[in-house]
């Protein structure tokens, strides 16, 4: 059967990925009230925090991200609410609660 791969290979390419970019555990979820934020954090050193603008995902420094992580930079990329993996239920979308 073409196009299936073992667990075992999937293991071991993801752990290739993580050596090679530094990323930790893939997304994480910040749960808020009303919701959850999707996030990522991947490498070492400094942190960078990446947000994307209203309309974007975080998929937006999906080439950023990875060279920041190259240059010795810890980057932590973020869905806003109600865009990409973050949750769409949350009560209120204005700029005090979404940095909150």
């Amino acid at each position: 059967m073409l196009g299936l791969v073992s667990p075992r290979l999937r293991a071991g390419r993801r752990a290739a990925e993580v050596h090679r970019t530094g990323a930790e555990l893939g997304t994480r979820y910040l749960n808020r009230p009303g919701g959850r934020i999707a996030y990522d954090v991947r490498g070492r050193g400094h942190l960078v925090l990446c947000v994307p603008g209203m309309g974007e995902l975080r998929a937006s420094y999906r080439f950023l991200a990875p060279a920041l992580v190259e240059a010795g930079y810890r980057v932590a990329t973020m869905d806003l609410r109600g865009h990409g993996e973050s949750d769409a239920t949350f009560d209120a979308y204005d700029d005090l609660v979404c940095c909150c």
